[in-house]
């Protein structure tokens, strides 16, 4: 079940929104649908989890709290959060989790139809 959903909250006509803590919580949205999961969370396909597991470990042993990915109609940009720091960088499509989103969130509206 996720922990969170938000389906029909009004962001930006083409918003797509990645952020990964290193607890192993992931927020997702791509437009007016907005997920806040664990990275093991059961509508996730074996290889989804296994990518973002990848991803969780990667932030970990970087040091970083968070990652936060976002593409809007107006910006994209990465910021990753270190002690408290942020640091931006502007290659969003360097994440592979990033870029199929659509998939992740395709997962998710199923199952939440199918409860």
């Amino acid at each position: 079940m996720p922990i969170g959903v938000f389906s029909g909250t009004k962001w930006s006509k083409k918003m797509k929104t990645l952020n990964v803590k290193s607890t192993g919580n992931v927020e997702m949205a791509l437009n007016s649908d907005h997920f806040l999961v664990e990275q093991t969370h059961e509508a996730l396909s074996v290889e989804q989890q296994n990518s973002l597991n990848e991803l969780v470990a990667s932030i970990q042993s970087e040091g970083l709290q968070e990652l936060h990915i976002e593409q809007t109609d107006f910006n994209s940009f990465v910021h990753k959060v270190k002690s408290g720091e942020v640091l931006v960088s502007d290659n969003v499509n360097s994440y592979q989790v990033f870029e199929d989103l659509e998939n992740y969130i395709t997962a998710f509206k199923s199952f939440e139809e199918g409860e």
